[in-house]
C-alpha cells in the first residue's frame, strides 16, 4: 500500500511540474556573424515540406541577391524547419517570394541550416529609400545601431535595423 502511495504521489509531482521548454538565449550579433557559414541577401523561391518521423520539415531554395560572407552563389538551398525543432523556441521558417538576410550554418549531414533556431533569418522590408532586417531582439544589436519598431506594434520585442548597417558589420574586416 505504501509503494502505491508513493508511486501516485511522484505521478502527481510530474502532472504538476511546469513543462520544460527551450529558450534561446540572446547573442551578439557580431558573434551571429562569426558562427555562420554563410550571410546571404535572397528571394526565396520554392518551400517543400515534407513529413519526417511525424515532423514536419520544410526545405526552401532562393535567388541569392548578394553574398557577404562565405561563398559566392547564386542560389542556395537551406532546411527551414528541421525535425526537431519543434520542441524548441525556434522561429524557423521560410514563405516564398520573401527577400530575407539569411545567417546560415552548416549542418551535419552537409545542407544549411537557418542560425539560432531560426533568428537568422530576417525578413526584409522597405521603409521611404530605406531597407531594413527586421529581427527579434534575442539577436543583440549595439546600442548604437539605426533602429525602428517592427513591422507589428504588438509584439515590441522584434524590430527592424538598417540594412546597410549590417552590411557593414557583416563585411567588415575581422568579422
Amino acid at each position: 500500500m505504501q509503494l502505491r502511495t508513493v508511486i501516485l504521489c511522484y505521478a502527481g509531482l510530474l502532472l504538476a511540474a511546469p513543462s520544460a521548454q527551450s529558450r534561446i538565449a540572446p547573442v551578439p550579433v557580431d558573434e551571429l556573424i562569426r558562427s555562420s557559414d554563410q550571410i546571404v541577401i535572397a528571394t526565396v523561391t520554392k518551400v517543400v515540406v515534407t513529413m519526417v518521423e511525424s515532423h514536419i520539415v520544410k526545405h526552401a531554395g532562393a535567388t541569392v541577391h548578394k553574398t557577404l560572407k562565405g561563398r559566392a552563389l547564386q542560389s542556395i538551398g537551406f532546411v527551414a524547419i528541421p525535425a526537431n525543432d519543434q520542441f524548441m523556441d525556434s522561429t524557423s521558417d521560410a514563405i516564398v517570394g520573401e527577400s530575407v538576410l539569411l545567417f546560415l550554418y552548416k549542418r551535419d549531414d552537409g545542407e544549411f541550416g537557418i542560425a539560432l533556431a531560426g533568428r537568422g533569418r530576417m525578413p526584409l522590408r522597405t521603409m521611404g529609400a530605406t531597407t531594413y532586417a527586421t529581427l527579434w531582439k534575442d539577436v543583440v544589436l549595439p546600442a548604437d545601431a539605426p533602429v525602428i519598431p517592427g513591422p507589428d506594434a504588438r509584439y515590441s520585442f522584434i524590430v527592424s535595423v538598417e540594412l546597410p548597417y549590417l552590411e557593414r558589420r557583416i563585411t567588415s574586416p575581422g568579422k
